[in-house]
C-alpha cells in the first residue's frame, strides 16, 4: 500500500480521468482513472494498440504504447501468426535451354558470315575471335548477369 500510495504522488496521471477508445463502435468508455487503466493493463484486457485520451482533450486519442501505461503491459511475446503459403509447383530453370538455343542461332550467324565475306586468314581470324566472344560473353550474361528466372 505503501508503494502504490507514492507511486501516485509522483505520478502526475494519477489525478487525471480517461477515456477508453471502443474500436467496434468507435466511442469512447469511461472515465478511468489511471490506476483502473493499469489494472486493465496488468489483467492484459488493454494492448499497445488501444487508444486513451485524457478527459479535458477528448479528441487527442493517444495510444497505449505512446503513454506510461505502456510499462504496465504484461510482458510476453506474441504467438506468431503464420499465413498459408501456397507452395510453388518445382519447375525446372529455362536458363539451360535458352543458353542452348542462343548458342546454336548466334553461332549459326557467326558461321553464315563466311559466305559474305572474303575468306582469308584475317577474316577467318576475326570470325573466329566473334565466336570466342559471343560465346564467353553469352555464357556471362546468362548464367551471371540475369536474375533467375
Amino acid at each position: 500500500m505503501n508503494n502504490s500510495a507514492a507511486d501516485n504522488s509522483n505520478n502526475i496521471f494519477a489525478s487525471r480521468k480517461f477515456l477508453l477508445h471502443n474500436r467496434m463502435s468507435n466511442d469512447a468508455l469511461g472515465p478511468f482513472n489511471w490506476q483502473e487503466l493499469v489494472d486493465l493493463a496488468r489483467s492484459g484486457n488493454l494492448n499497445t494498440e488501444n487508444r486513451i485520451a485524457d478527459i479535458r482533450t477528448p479528441d487527442n486519442w493517444l495510444k497505449v504504447a505512446d503513454t506510461p501505461l505502456v510499462f504496465e503491459l504484461p510482458l510476453s511475446v506474441e504467438e506468431p501468426r503464420y499465413m498459408p503459403i501456397e507452395k510453388r509447383p518445382f519447375r525446372l530453370s529455362n536458363r539451360a535451354t535458352d543458353y542452348l538455343k542462343l548458342l546454336l542461332i548466334g553461332n549459326l550467324l557467326i558461321g553464315s558470315l563466311l559466305l559474305f565475306v572474303a575468306v582469308n586468314p584475317m577474316s577467318l581470324m576475326f570470325l573466329l575471335a566473334l565466336a570466342v566472344i559471343y560465346n564467353v560473353a553469352l555464357a556471362w550474361v546468362l548464367l551471371f548477369l540475369l536474375p533467375p528466372y
